[in-house]
């Protein structure tokens, strides 16, 4: 068996046993591993825009999605209420502001990659994370795992037959 080929069979094995532990052992597992990937997805993803020639802020922006998914868990798991979804607008807001202070030479471009992160990974991820928390009269969730399984198992069914 080729070398290569069996490093990328274990680490999909791996990769396969760790997003069914953390999804199957509690909620909060399952929130962690997603803002984990939040995080390291916008990283990688701000690490392409730069291959295009532009400069967007990389930190401040991953911060802003960890967070937006962070809350929408919280908000789904009913740790805090919906108004504080609205808190993240203003961190938004502030790409613009801090992207006035880097004195760059593209400065709508490197916005518009940051923002472009923020709505195509982290939104998303948030809301993954409240697909499987229903709530229930009179507070409290009840947590459905199998909500986030079934549909990354047709996402890889789809991917394998086609």
């Amino acid at each position: 068996m080729d070398r290569n080929l069996l490093i990328r069979t274990l680490s999909g094995a791996v990769m396969l046993a760790v997003v069914l532990g953390a999804v199957l052992a509690s909620p909060y597992s399952m929130a962690l591993l997603f803002i984990a990937v939040a995080a390291g997805s916008m990283l990688e993803f701000y690490k392409i825009a730069r291959l295009t020639g532009a400069a967007p802020l990389q930190v401040y922006p991953t911060v802003i999605g960890v967070l937006l998914v962070a809350a929408a868990f919280a908000v789904a798991a009913g740790l805090i209420g919906t108004a504080a979804l609205l808190y993240v607008l203003p961190l938004v807001c502030g790409l613009f502001i801090a992207e006035l202070y880097r004195k760059s030479t593209t400065p709508l471009t490197n916005v518009a990659w940051a923002v472009a992160g923020i709505v195509y990974v982290a939104v998303p991820l948030a809301l993954l994370v409240v697909l499987p928390c229903v709530g229930v009269p009179g507070g409290g969730f009840v947590y459905r795992p199998l909500v986030v399984l079934s549909g990354r198992f047709i996402v890889w069914d789809n991917d394998v037959w086609a």
